[in-house]
């Protein structure tokens, strides 16, 4: 979740430029700074992805916020774009945090996922398992939501109001976020 890159794209976006219009200018101004071209147009492939989710409010209200809140809107953009991630945060991070665990493991992820597959008709391999592993900690990582890829000790973020509001017809989102049932009451209203 490279927060500069996608404020870069959400900026071409809010200027009325096509997807086609943004790629070329990701790919002649090298936006998502990488060497090699694969890599760049395969990274693009997710921005525009997460690109589709935002509407003009969601662009006008990224514009405003705090770098911090920044980063939770992007994130709540990934859980939106991807339901398992949000799948991950309200079944196994959001309970763990209510019980004031606050270390996220490896394990955690793994069993998150095992239940996922049982439920589902293919298996992922097991470098499939440990790459979904190592990106979503990663983006919990640059979301702010646990303090680094070895330790995983959760952090609950400080929700910024606007965004409460954006999600207040999604409280799933809010949840993500790792608000309580019962904060969520007490800020929609």
């Amino acid at each position: 979740m490279p927060v500069l890159e996608t404020l870069k794209l959400i900026e071409l976006k809010k200027k009325g430029l096509s997807d086609k219009e943004i790629e070329t200018e990701v790919l002649v101004n090298n936006y998502l700074q990488k060497n090699r071209l694969s890599t760049v147009k395969r990274m693009f492939v997710e921005f525009k992805r997460r690109l589709n989710y935002m509407d003009s409010n969601f662009t006008e209200l990224i514009t405003e916020l705090p770098f911090d809140s920044k980063k939770h809107l992007l994130f709540a953009n990934i859980m939106e774009t991807y339901p398992m991630m949000l799948e991950f945060m309200i079944e196994t991070v959001l309970p763990k945090l209510q019980l004031l665990d606050f270390s996220l493991h490896d394990s955690d992820f793994f069993k998150f996922l095992y239940i996922k597959e049982e439920k589902a008709t293919k298996t992922l391999t097991d470098n499939t398992r440990k790459k979904l592993k190592q990106v979503t900690f990663k983006i919990l990582e640059q979301a702010g939501l646990i303090d680094n890829g070895k330790n995983k000790k959760i952090m609950k973020p400080i929700l910024n109001y606007g965004i409460i509001l954006y999600y207040a017809n999604n409280t799933d989102i809010l949840k993500g976020l790792l608000m309580s049932d019962k904060e969520i009451i007490t800020n929609i209203r």
